[in-house]
């Protein structure tokens, strides 16, 4: 979604201004013959490095302002870990991602896996609003093919959140349909964060199946 990239670029953009002072005060400091001066210089560059993140912080409190706050239940946006069962009986995991942008943009993607740890599939869509703590979405999926993902289907669900914990929802309940399915699946889990590594993704996945309830940090 736009917002994520958007605040990728952002973070890129301050990282490499940060570096390109760095390299330019450090040109005019070997020119500089006195203590004063390289004290100056020195000062000068902290202030701006500082400057620089204060910047950041408040372009990134602004885009903040501009996710959507479900009336009941916060915001929703990040990192959601799920149980996902068919019947009531659990079939595997997976990892949700959601992004909003206001007035009406909701984003879903994620992948699945198996209750054996096998990798199914992915899935990614757009939603609506469904009442004042959720949202109805349709969505593509399929599975990795020879490294990449190729789509198999599409399908349709609803995400409902609950337990607001400082402005965000903590625990999500839905479900969903597609065609390969054999019944509807539900959902239920919880919020992992803003984002997730991908080098640790499966493993904290795991973690999370062996004991819900636990603490996630």
């Amino acid at each position: 979604m736009k917002g994520g990239n958007f605040r990728e670029r952002l973070g890129h953009l301050f990282a490499g201004a940060v570096i390109i002072l760095l390299v330019e005060f450090h040109e005019l400091a070997e020119k500089v013959t006195g203590g004063r001066e390289a004290l100056t210089l020195a000062l000068l560059y902290l202030v701006s490095v500082v400057a620089m993140f204060l910047i950041e912080a408040l372009i990134q409190s602004v885009w903040g302002l501009r996710k959507i706050k479900l009336p009941v239940a916060g915001k929703v946006d990040g990192v959601w870990l799920d149980e996902v069962r068919e019947d009531g009986v659990r079939v595997g995991g997976s990892i949700l991602h959601v992004k909003t942008m206001r007035p009406d943009e909701f984003h879903v993607k994620g992948e699945t896996w198996a209750e054996d740890g096998q990798y199914k599939g992915w899935w990614e869509g757009t939603g609506v609003y469904d009442g004042e703590s959720g949202f109805g979405f349709a969505y593509a999926g399929g599975e990795r093919r020879e490294g990449r993902q190729v789509k198999t289907g599409s399908g349709a669900g609803q995400y409902f959140f609950y337990q607001s914990d400082r402005g965000h929802a903590a625990n999500v309940e839905g479900t969903f349909s597609a065609h390969g399915l054999h019944k509807p699946r539900t959902i239920e889990g919880r919020w992992y964060g803003s984002r997730i590594k991908d080098a640790e993704k499966v493993e904290i996945l795991k973690r999370f199946l062996k004991n819900p309830a636990e603490p996630l940090h």
